[in-house]
């Protein structure tokens, strides 16, 4: 059953708390909303996907600033409207046309019920859609979230980043074209809500029907108007269609170099059909992440490149790139070897600090340094003419040797 704009402000204010569940929850509530609204702007379901992370990423991030709380899906709106836009621009794209998958998929169990006598004739629903797809996208979206999914107008300059005054003016511009449209003239009360939502409905009903005769799968791809509608609400009101997909909300290690290996990385991930495996993947290699303490972990061997890999029980599957830095697994490198005032002089360096350095001549004795600097990494040799084998190891324990020749001064 669809959440009340309360209940999800109840599920922030426990999420904001540490209480993960209660942040998946908030998740699988409006994460399908959330997804084709994101992939009827982009038209790109991996792109849809990867924004969809990134949008409940800083809803993780910032949740404890959502004031009030009962604004969070507001605030999810604006954030994927505000990163779609962002998208686009990047794509030197013109966002599509908002359409009815902007607002029908909202809090449909607030809508009213459709008076029947109202909505019967077919010319009625079909003028209204038309008059709908033919408003510029701006005010579309405003009487969208106004009268579709009943945001108040405070909550609509939010999710739209417009002042209130403006989207008073959108609003006012959109009902005037629609009621000519529509043959309505000079009434001023039009439950334009209850109709979308009567819509959406019977247009889901007859594209199940069809689609059931057929053998083809619901909702595959929303690309128009109506086929978006049908999908967003099947899912929240039938709840018969493709699941919301897999995303990686977080994933963090520690962060300060540098770090005994290995490290332990820990994401979190959510998926309302279940997640069937999350892994990280290496080069040549590639971990399991074990569930345990409310998270997704799993140690990492060495510094490098990796890819966090989620999987869900729907098909759908997330990733993202990593780079752990932190891991100290080699030893010290030799900078330079110079000749002073017939001492032979290396310099080392190693993140963590170099510890000891010393050489070992032809018949294996260790030479041990005259002077030594372990903060520069600096070592002075009085070695004869011969073939030596440096040693070398820094803090954290990581050992290597190297061969030198010292020849005659």
């Amino acid at each position: 059953m669809p959440y009340t704009h309360r209940q999800l402000g109840q599920l922030a204010q426990r999420a904001a708390a540490g209480d993960r569940t209660a942040f998946d929850a908030l998740y699988a509530a409006t994460a399908r909303f959330q997804y084709y609204r994101i992939l009827h702007l982009v038209a790109s379901p991996q792109v849809a996907e990867d924004l969809l992370q990134q949008t409940y990423l800083h809803l993780w991030q910032k949740i404890d600033t959502v004031d009030p709380p009962e604004l969070v899906a507001a605030y999810l709106s604006g954030i994927s409207r505000n990163l779609c836009l962002q998208y686009l621009r990047r794509q030197r794209q013109t966002p599509a046309d908002l359409s009815l998958d902007d607002s029908a998929a909202g809090d449909l169990a607030d809508t009213a019920p459709t008076p029947q006598q109202m909505i019967d004739r077919k010319s009625d629903r079909e003028r209204l859609r038309t008059a709908l797809a033919a408003l510029p996208p701006d005010e579309r979206e405003a009487v969208l979230l106004r009268y579709g999914q009943r945001l108040k107008i405070r909550d609509i300059a939010i999710v739209m980043a417009r002042s209130e005054s403006t989207v008073k003016r959108l609003l006012k511009r959109a009902l005037g074209k629609l009621r000519s449209q529509m043959g309505l003239g000079g009434l001023l009360v039009w439950p334009l809500g209850p109709r979308i939502a009567q819509i959406a409905e019977q247009s889901w009903r007859q594209r199940l029907a069809a689609d059931s005769g057929s053998g083809r799968p619901h909702c595959r791809r929303p690309l128009r108007l109506l086929t978006a509608v049908s999908a967003i609400c099947a899912l929240l009101l039938l709840g018969a269609a493709t699941a919301a997909p897999v995303a990686i909300v977080d994933a963090r290690w520690p962060q300060t170099a540098p770090q005994a290996q290995p490290v332990t990385l820990q994401a979190q991930v959510v998926c309302p059909a279940g997640v069937r495996e999350v892994y990280l993947q290496g080069e040549e290699d590639r971990w399991p992440l074990e569930y345990r303490g409310g998270a997704y972990a799993v140690s990492v061997p060495r510094s490098g490149a990796y890819t966090l890999v989620a999987r869900g029980k729907n098909g759908s599957v997330a990733r993202r790139r990593l780079v752990v830095s932190c891991i100290d697994d080699q030893p010290p490198s030799l900078q330079h070897s110079t000749v002073e005032g017939g001492c032979t002089v290396f310099t080392f360096a190693d993140p963590s600090g170099v510890a000891e350095m010393y050489c070992v001549d032809a018949a294996g004795t260790r030479i041990d340094p005259l002077l030594k600097d372990l903060a520069a990494g600096r070592f002075v040799f009085a070695l004869p003419p011969g073939s030596y084998t440096t040693c070398v190891r820094d803090a954290l324990g990581n050992t290597g040797s190297g061969c030198t020749q010292v020849y005659e001064k």
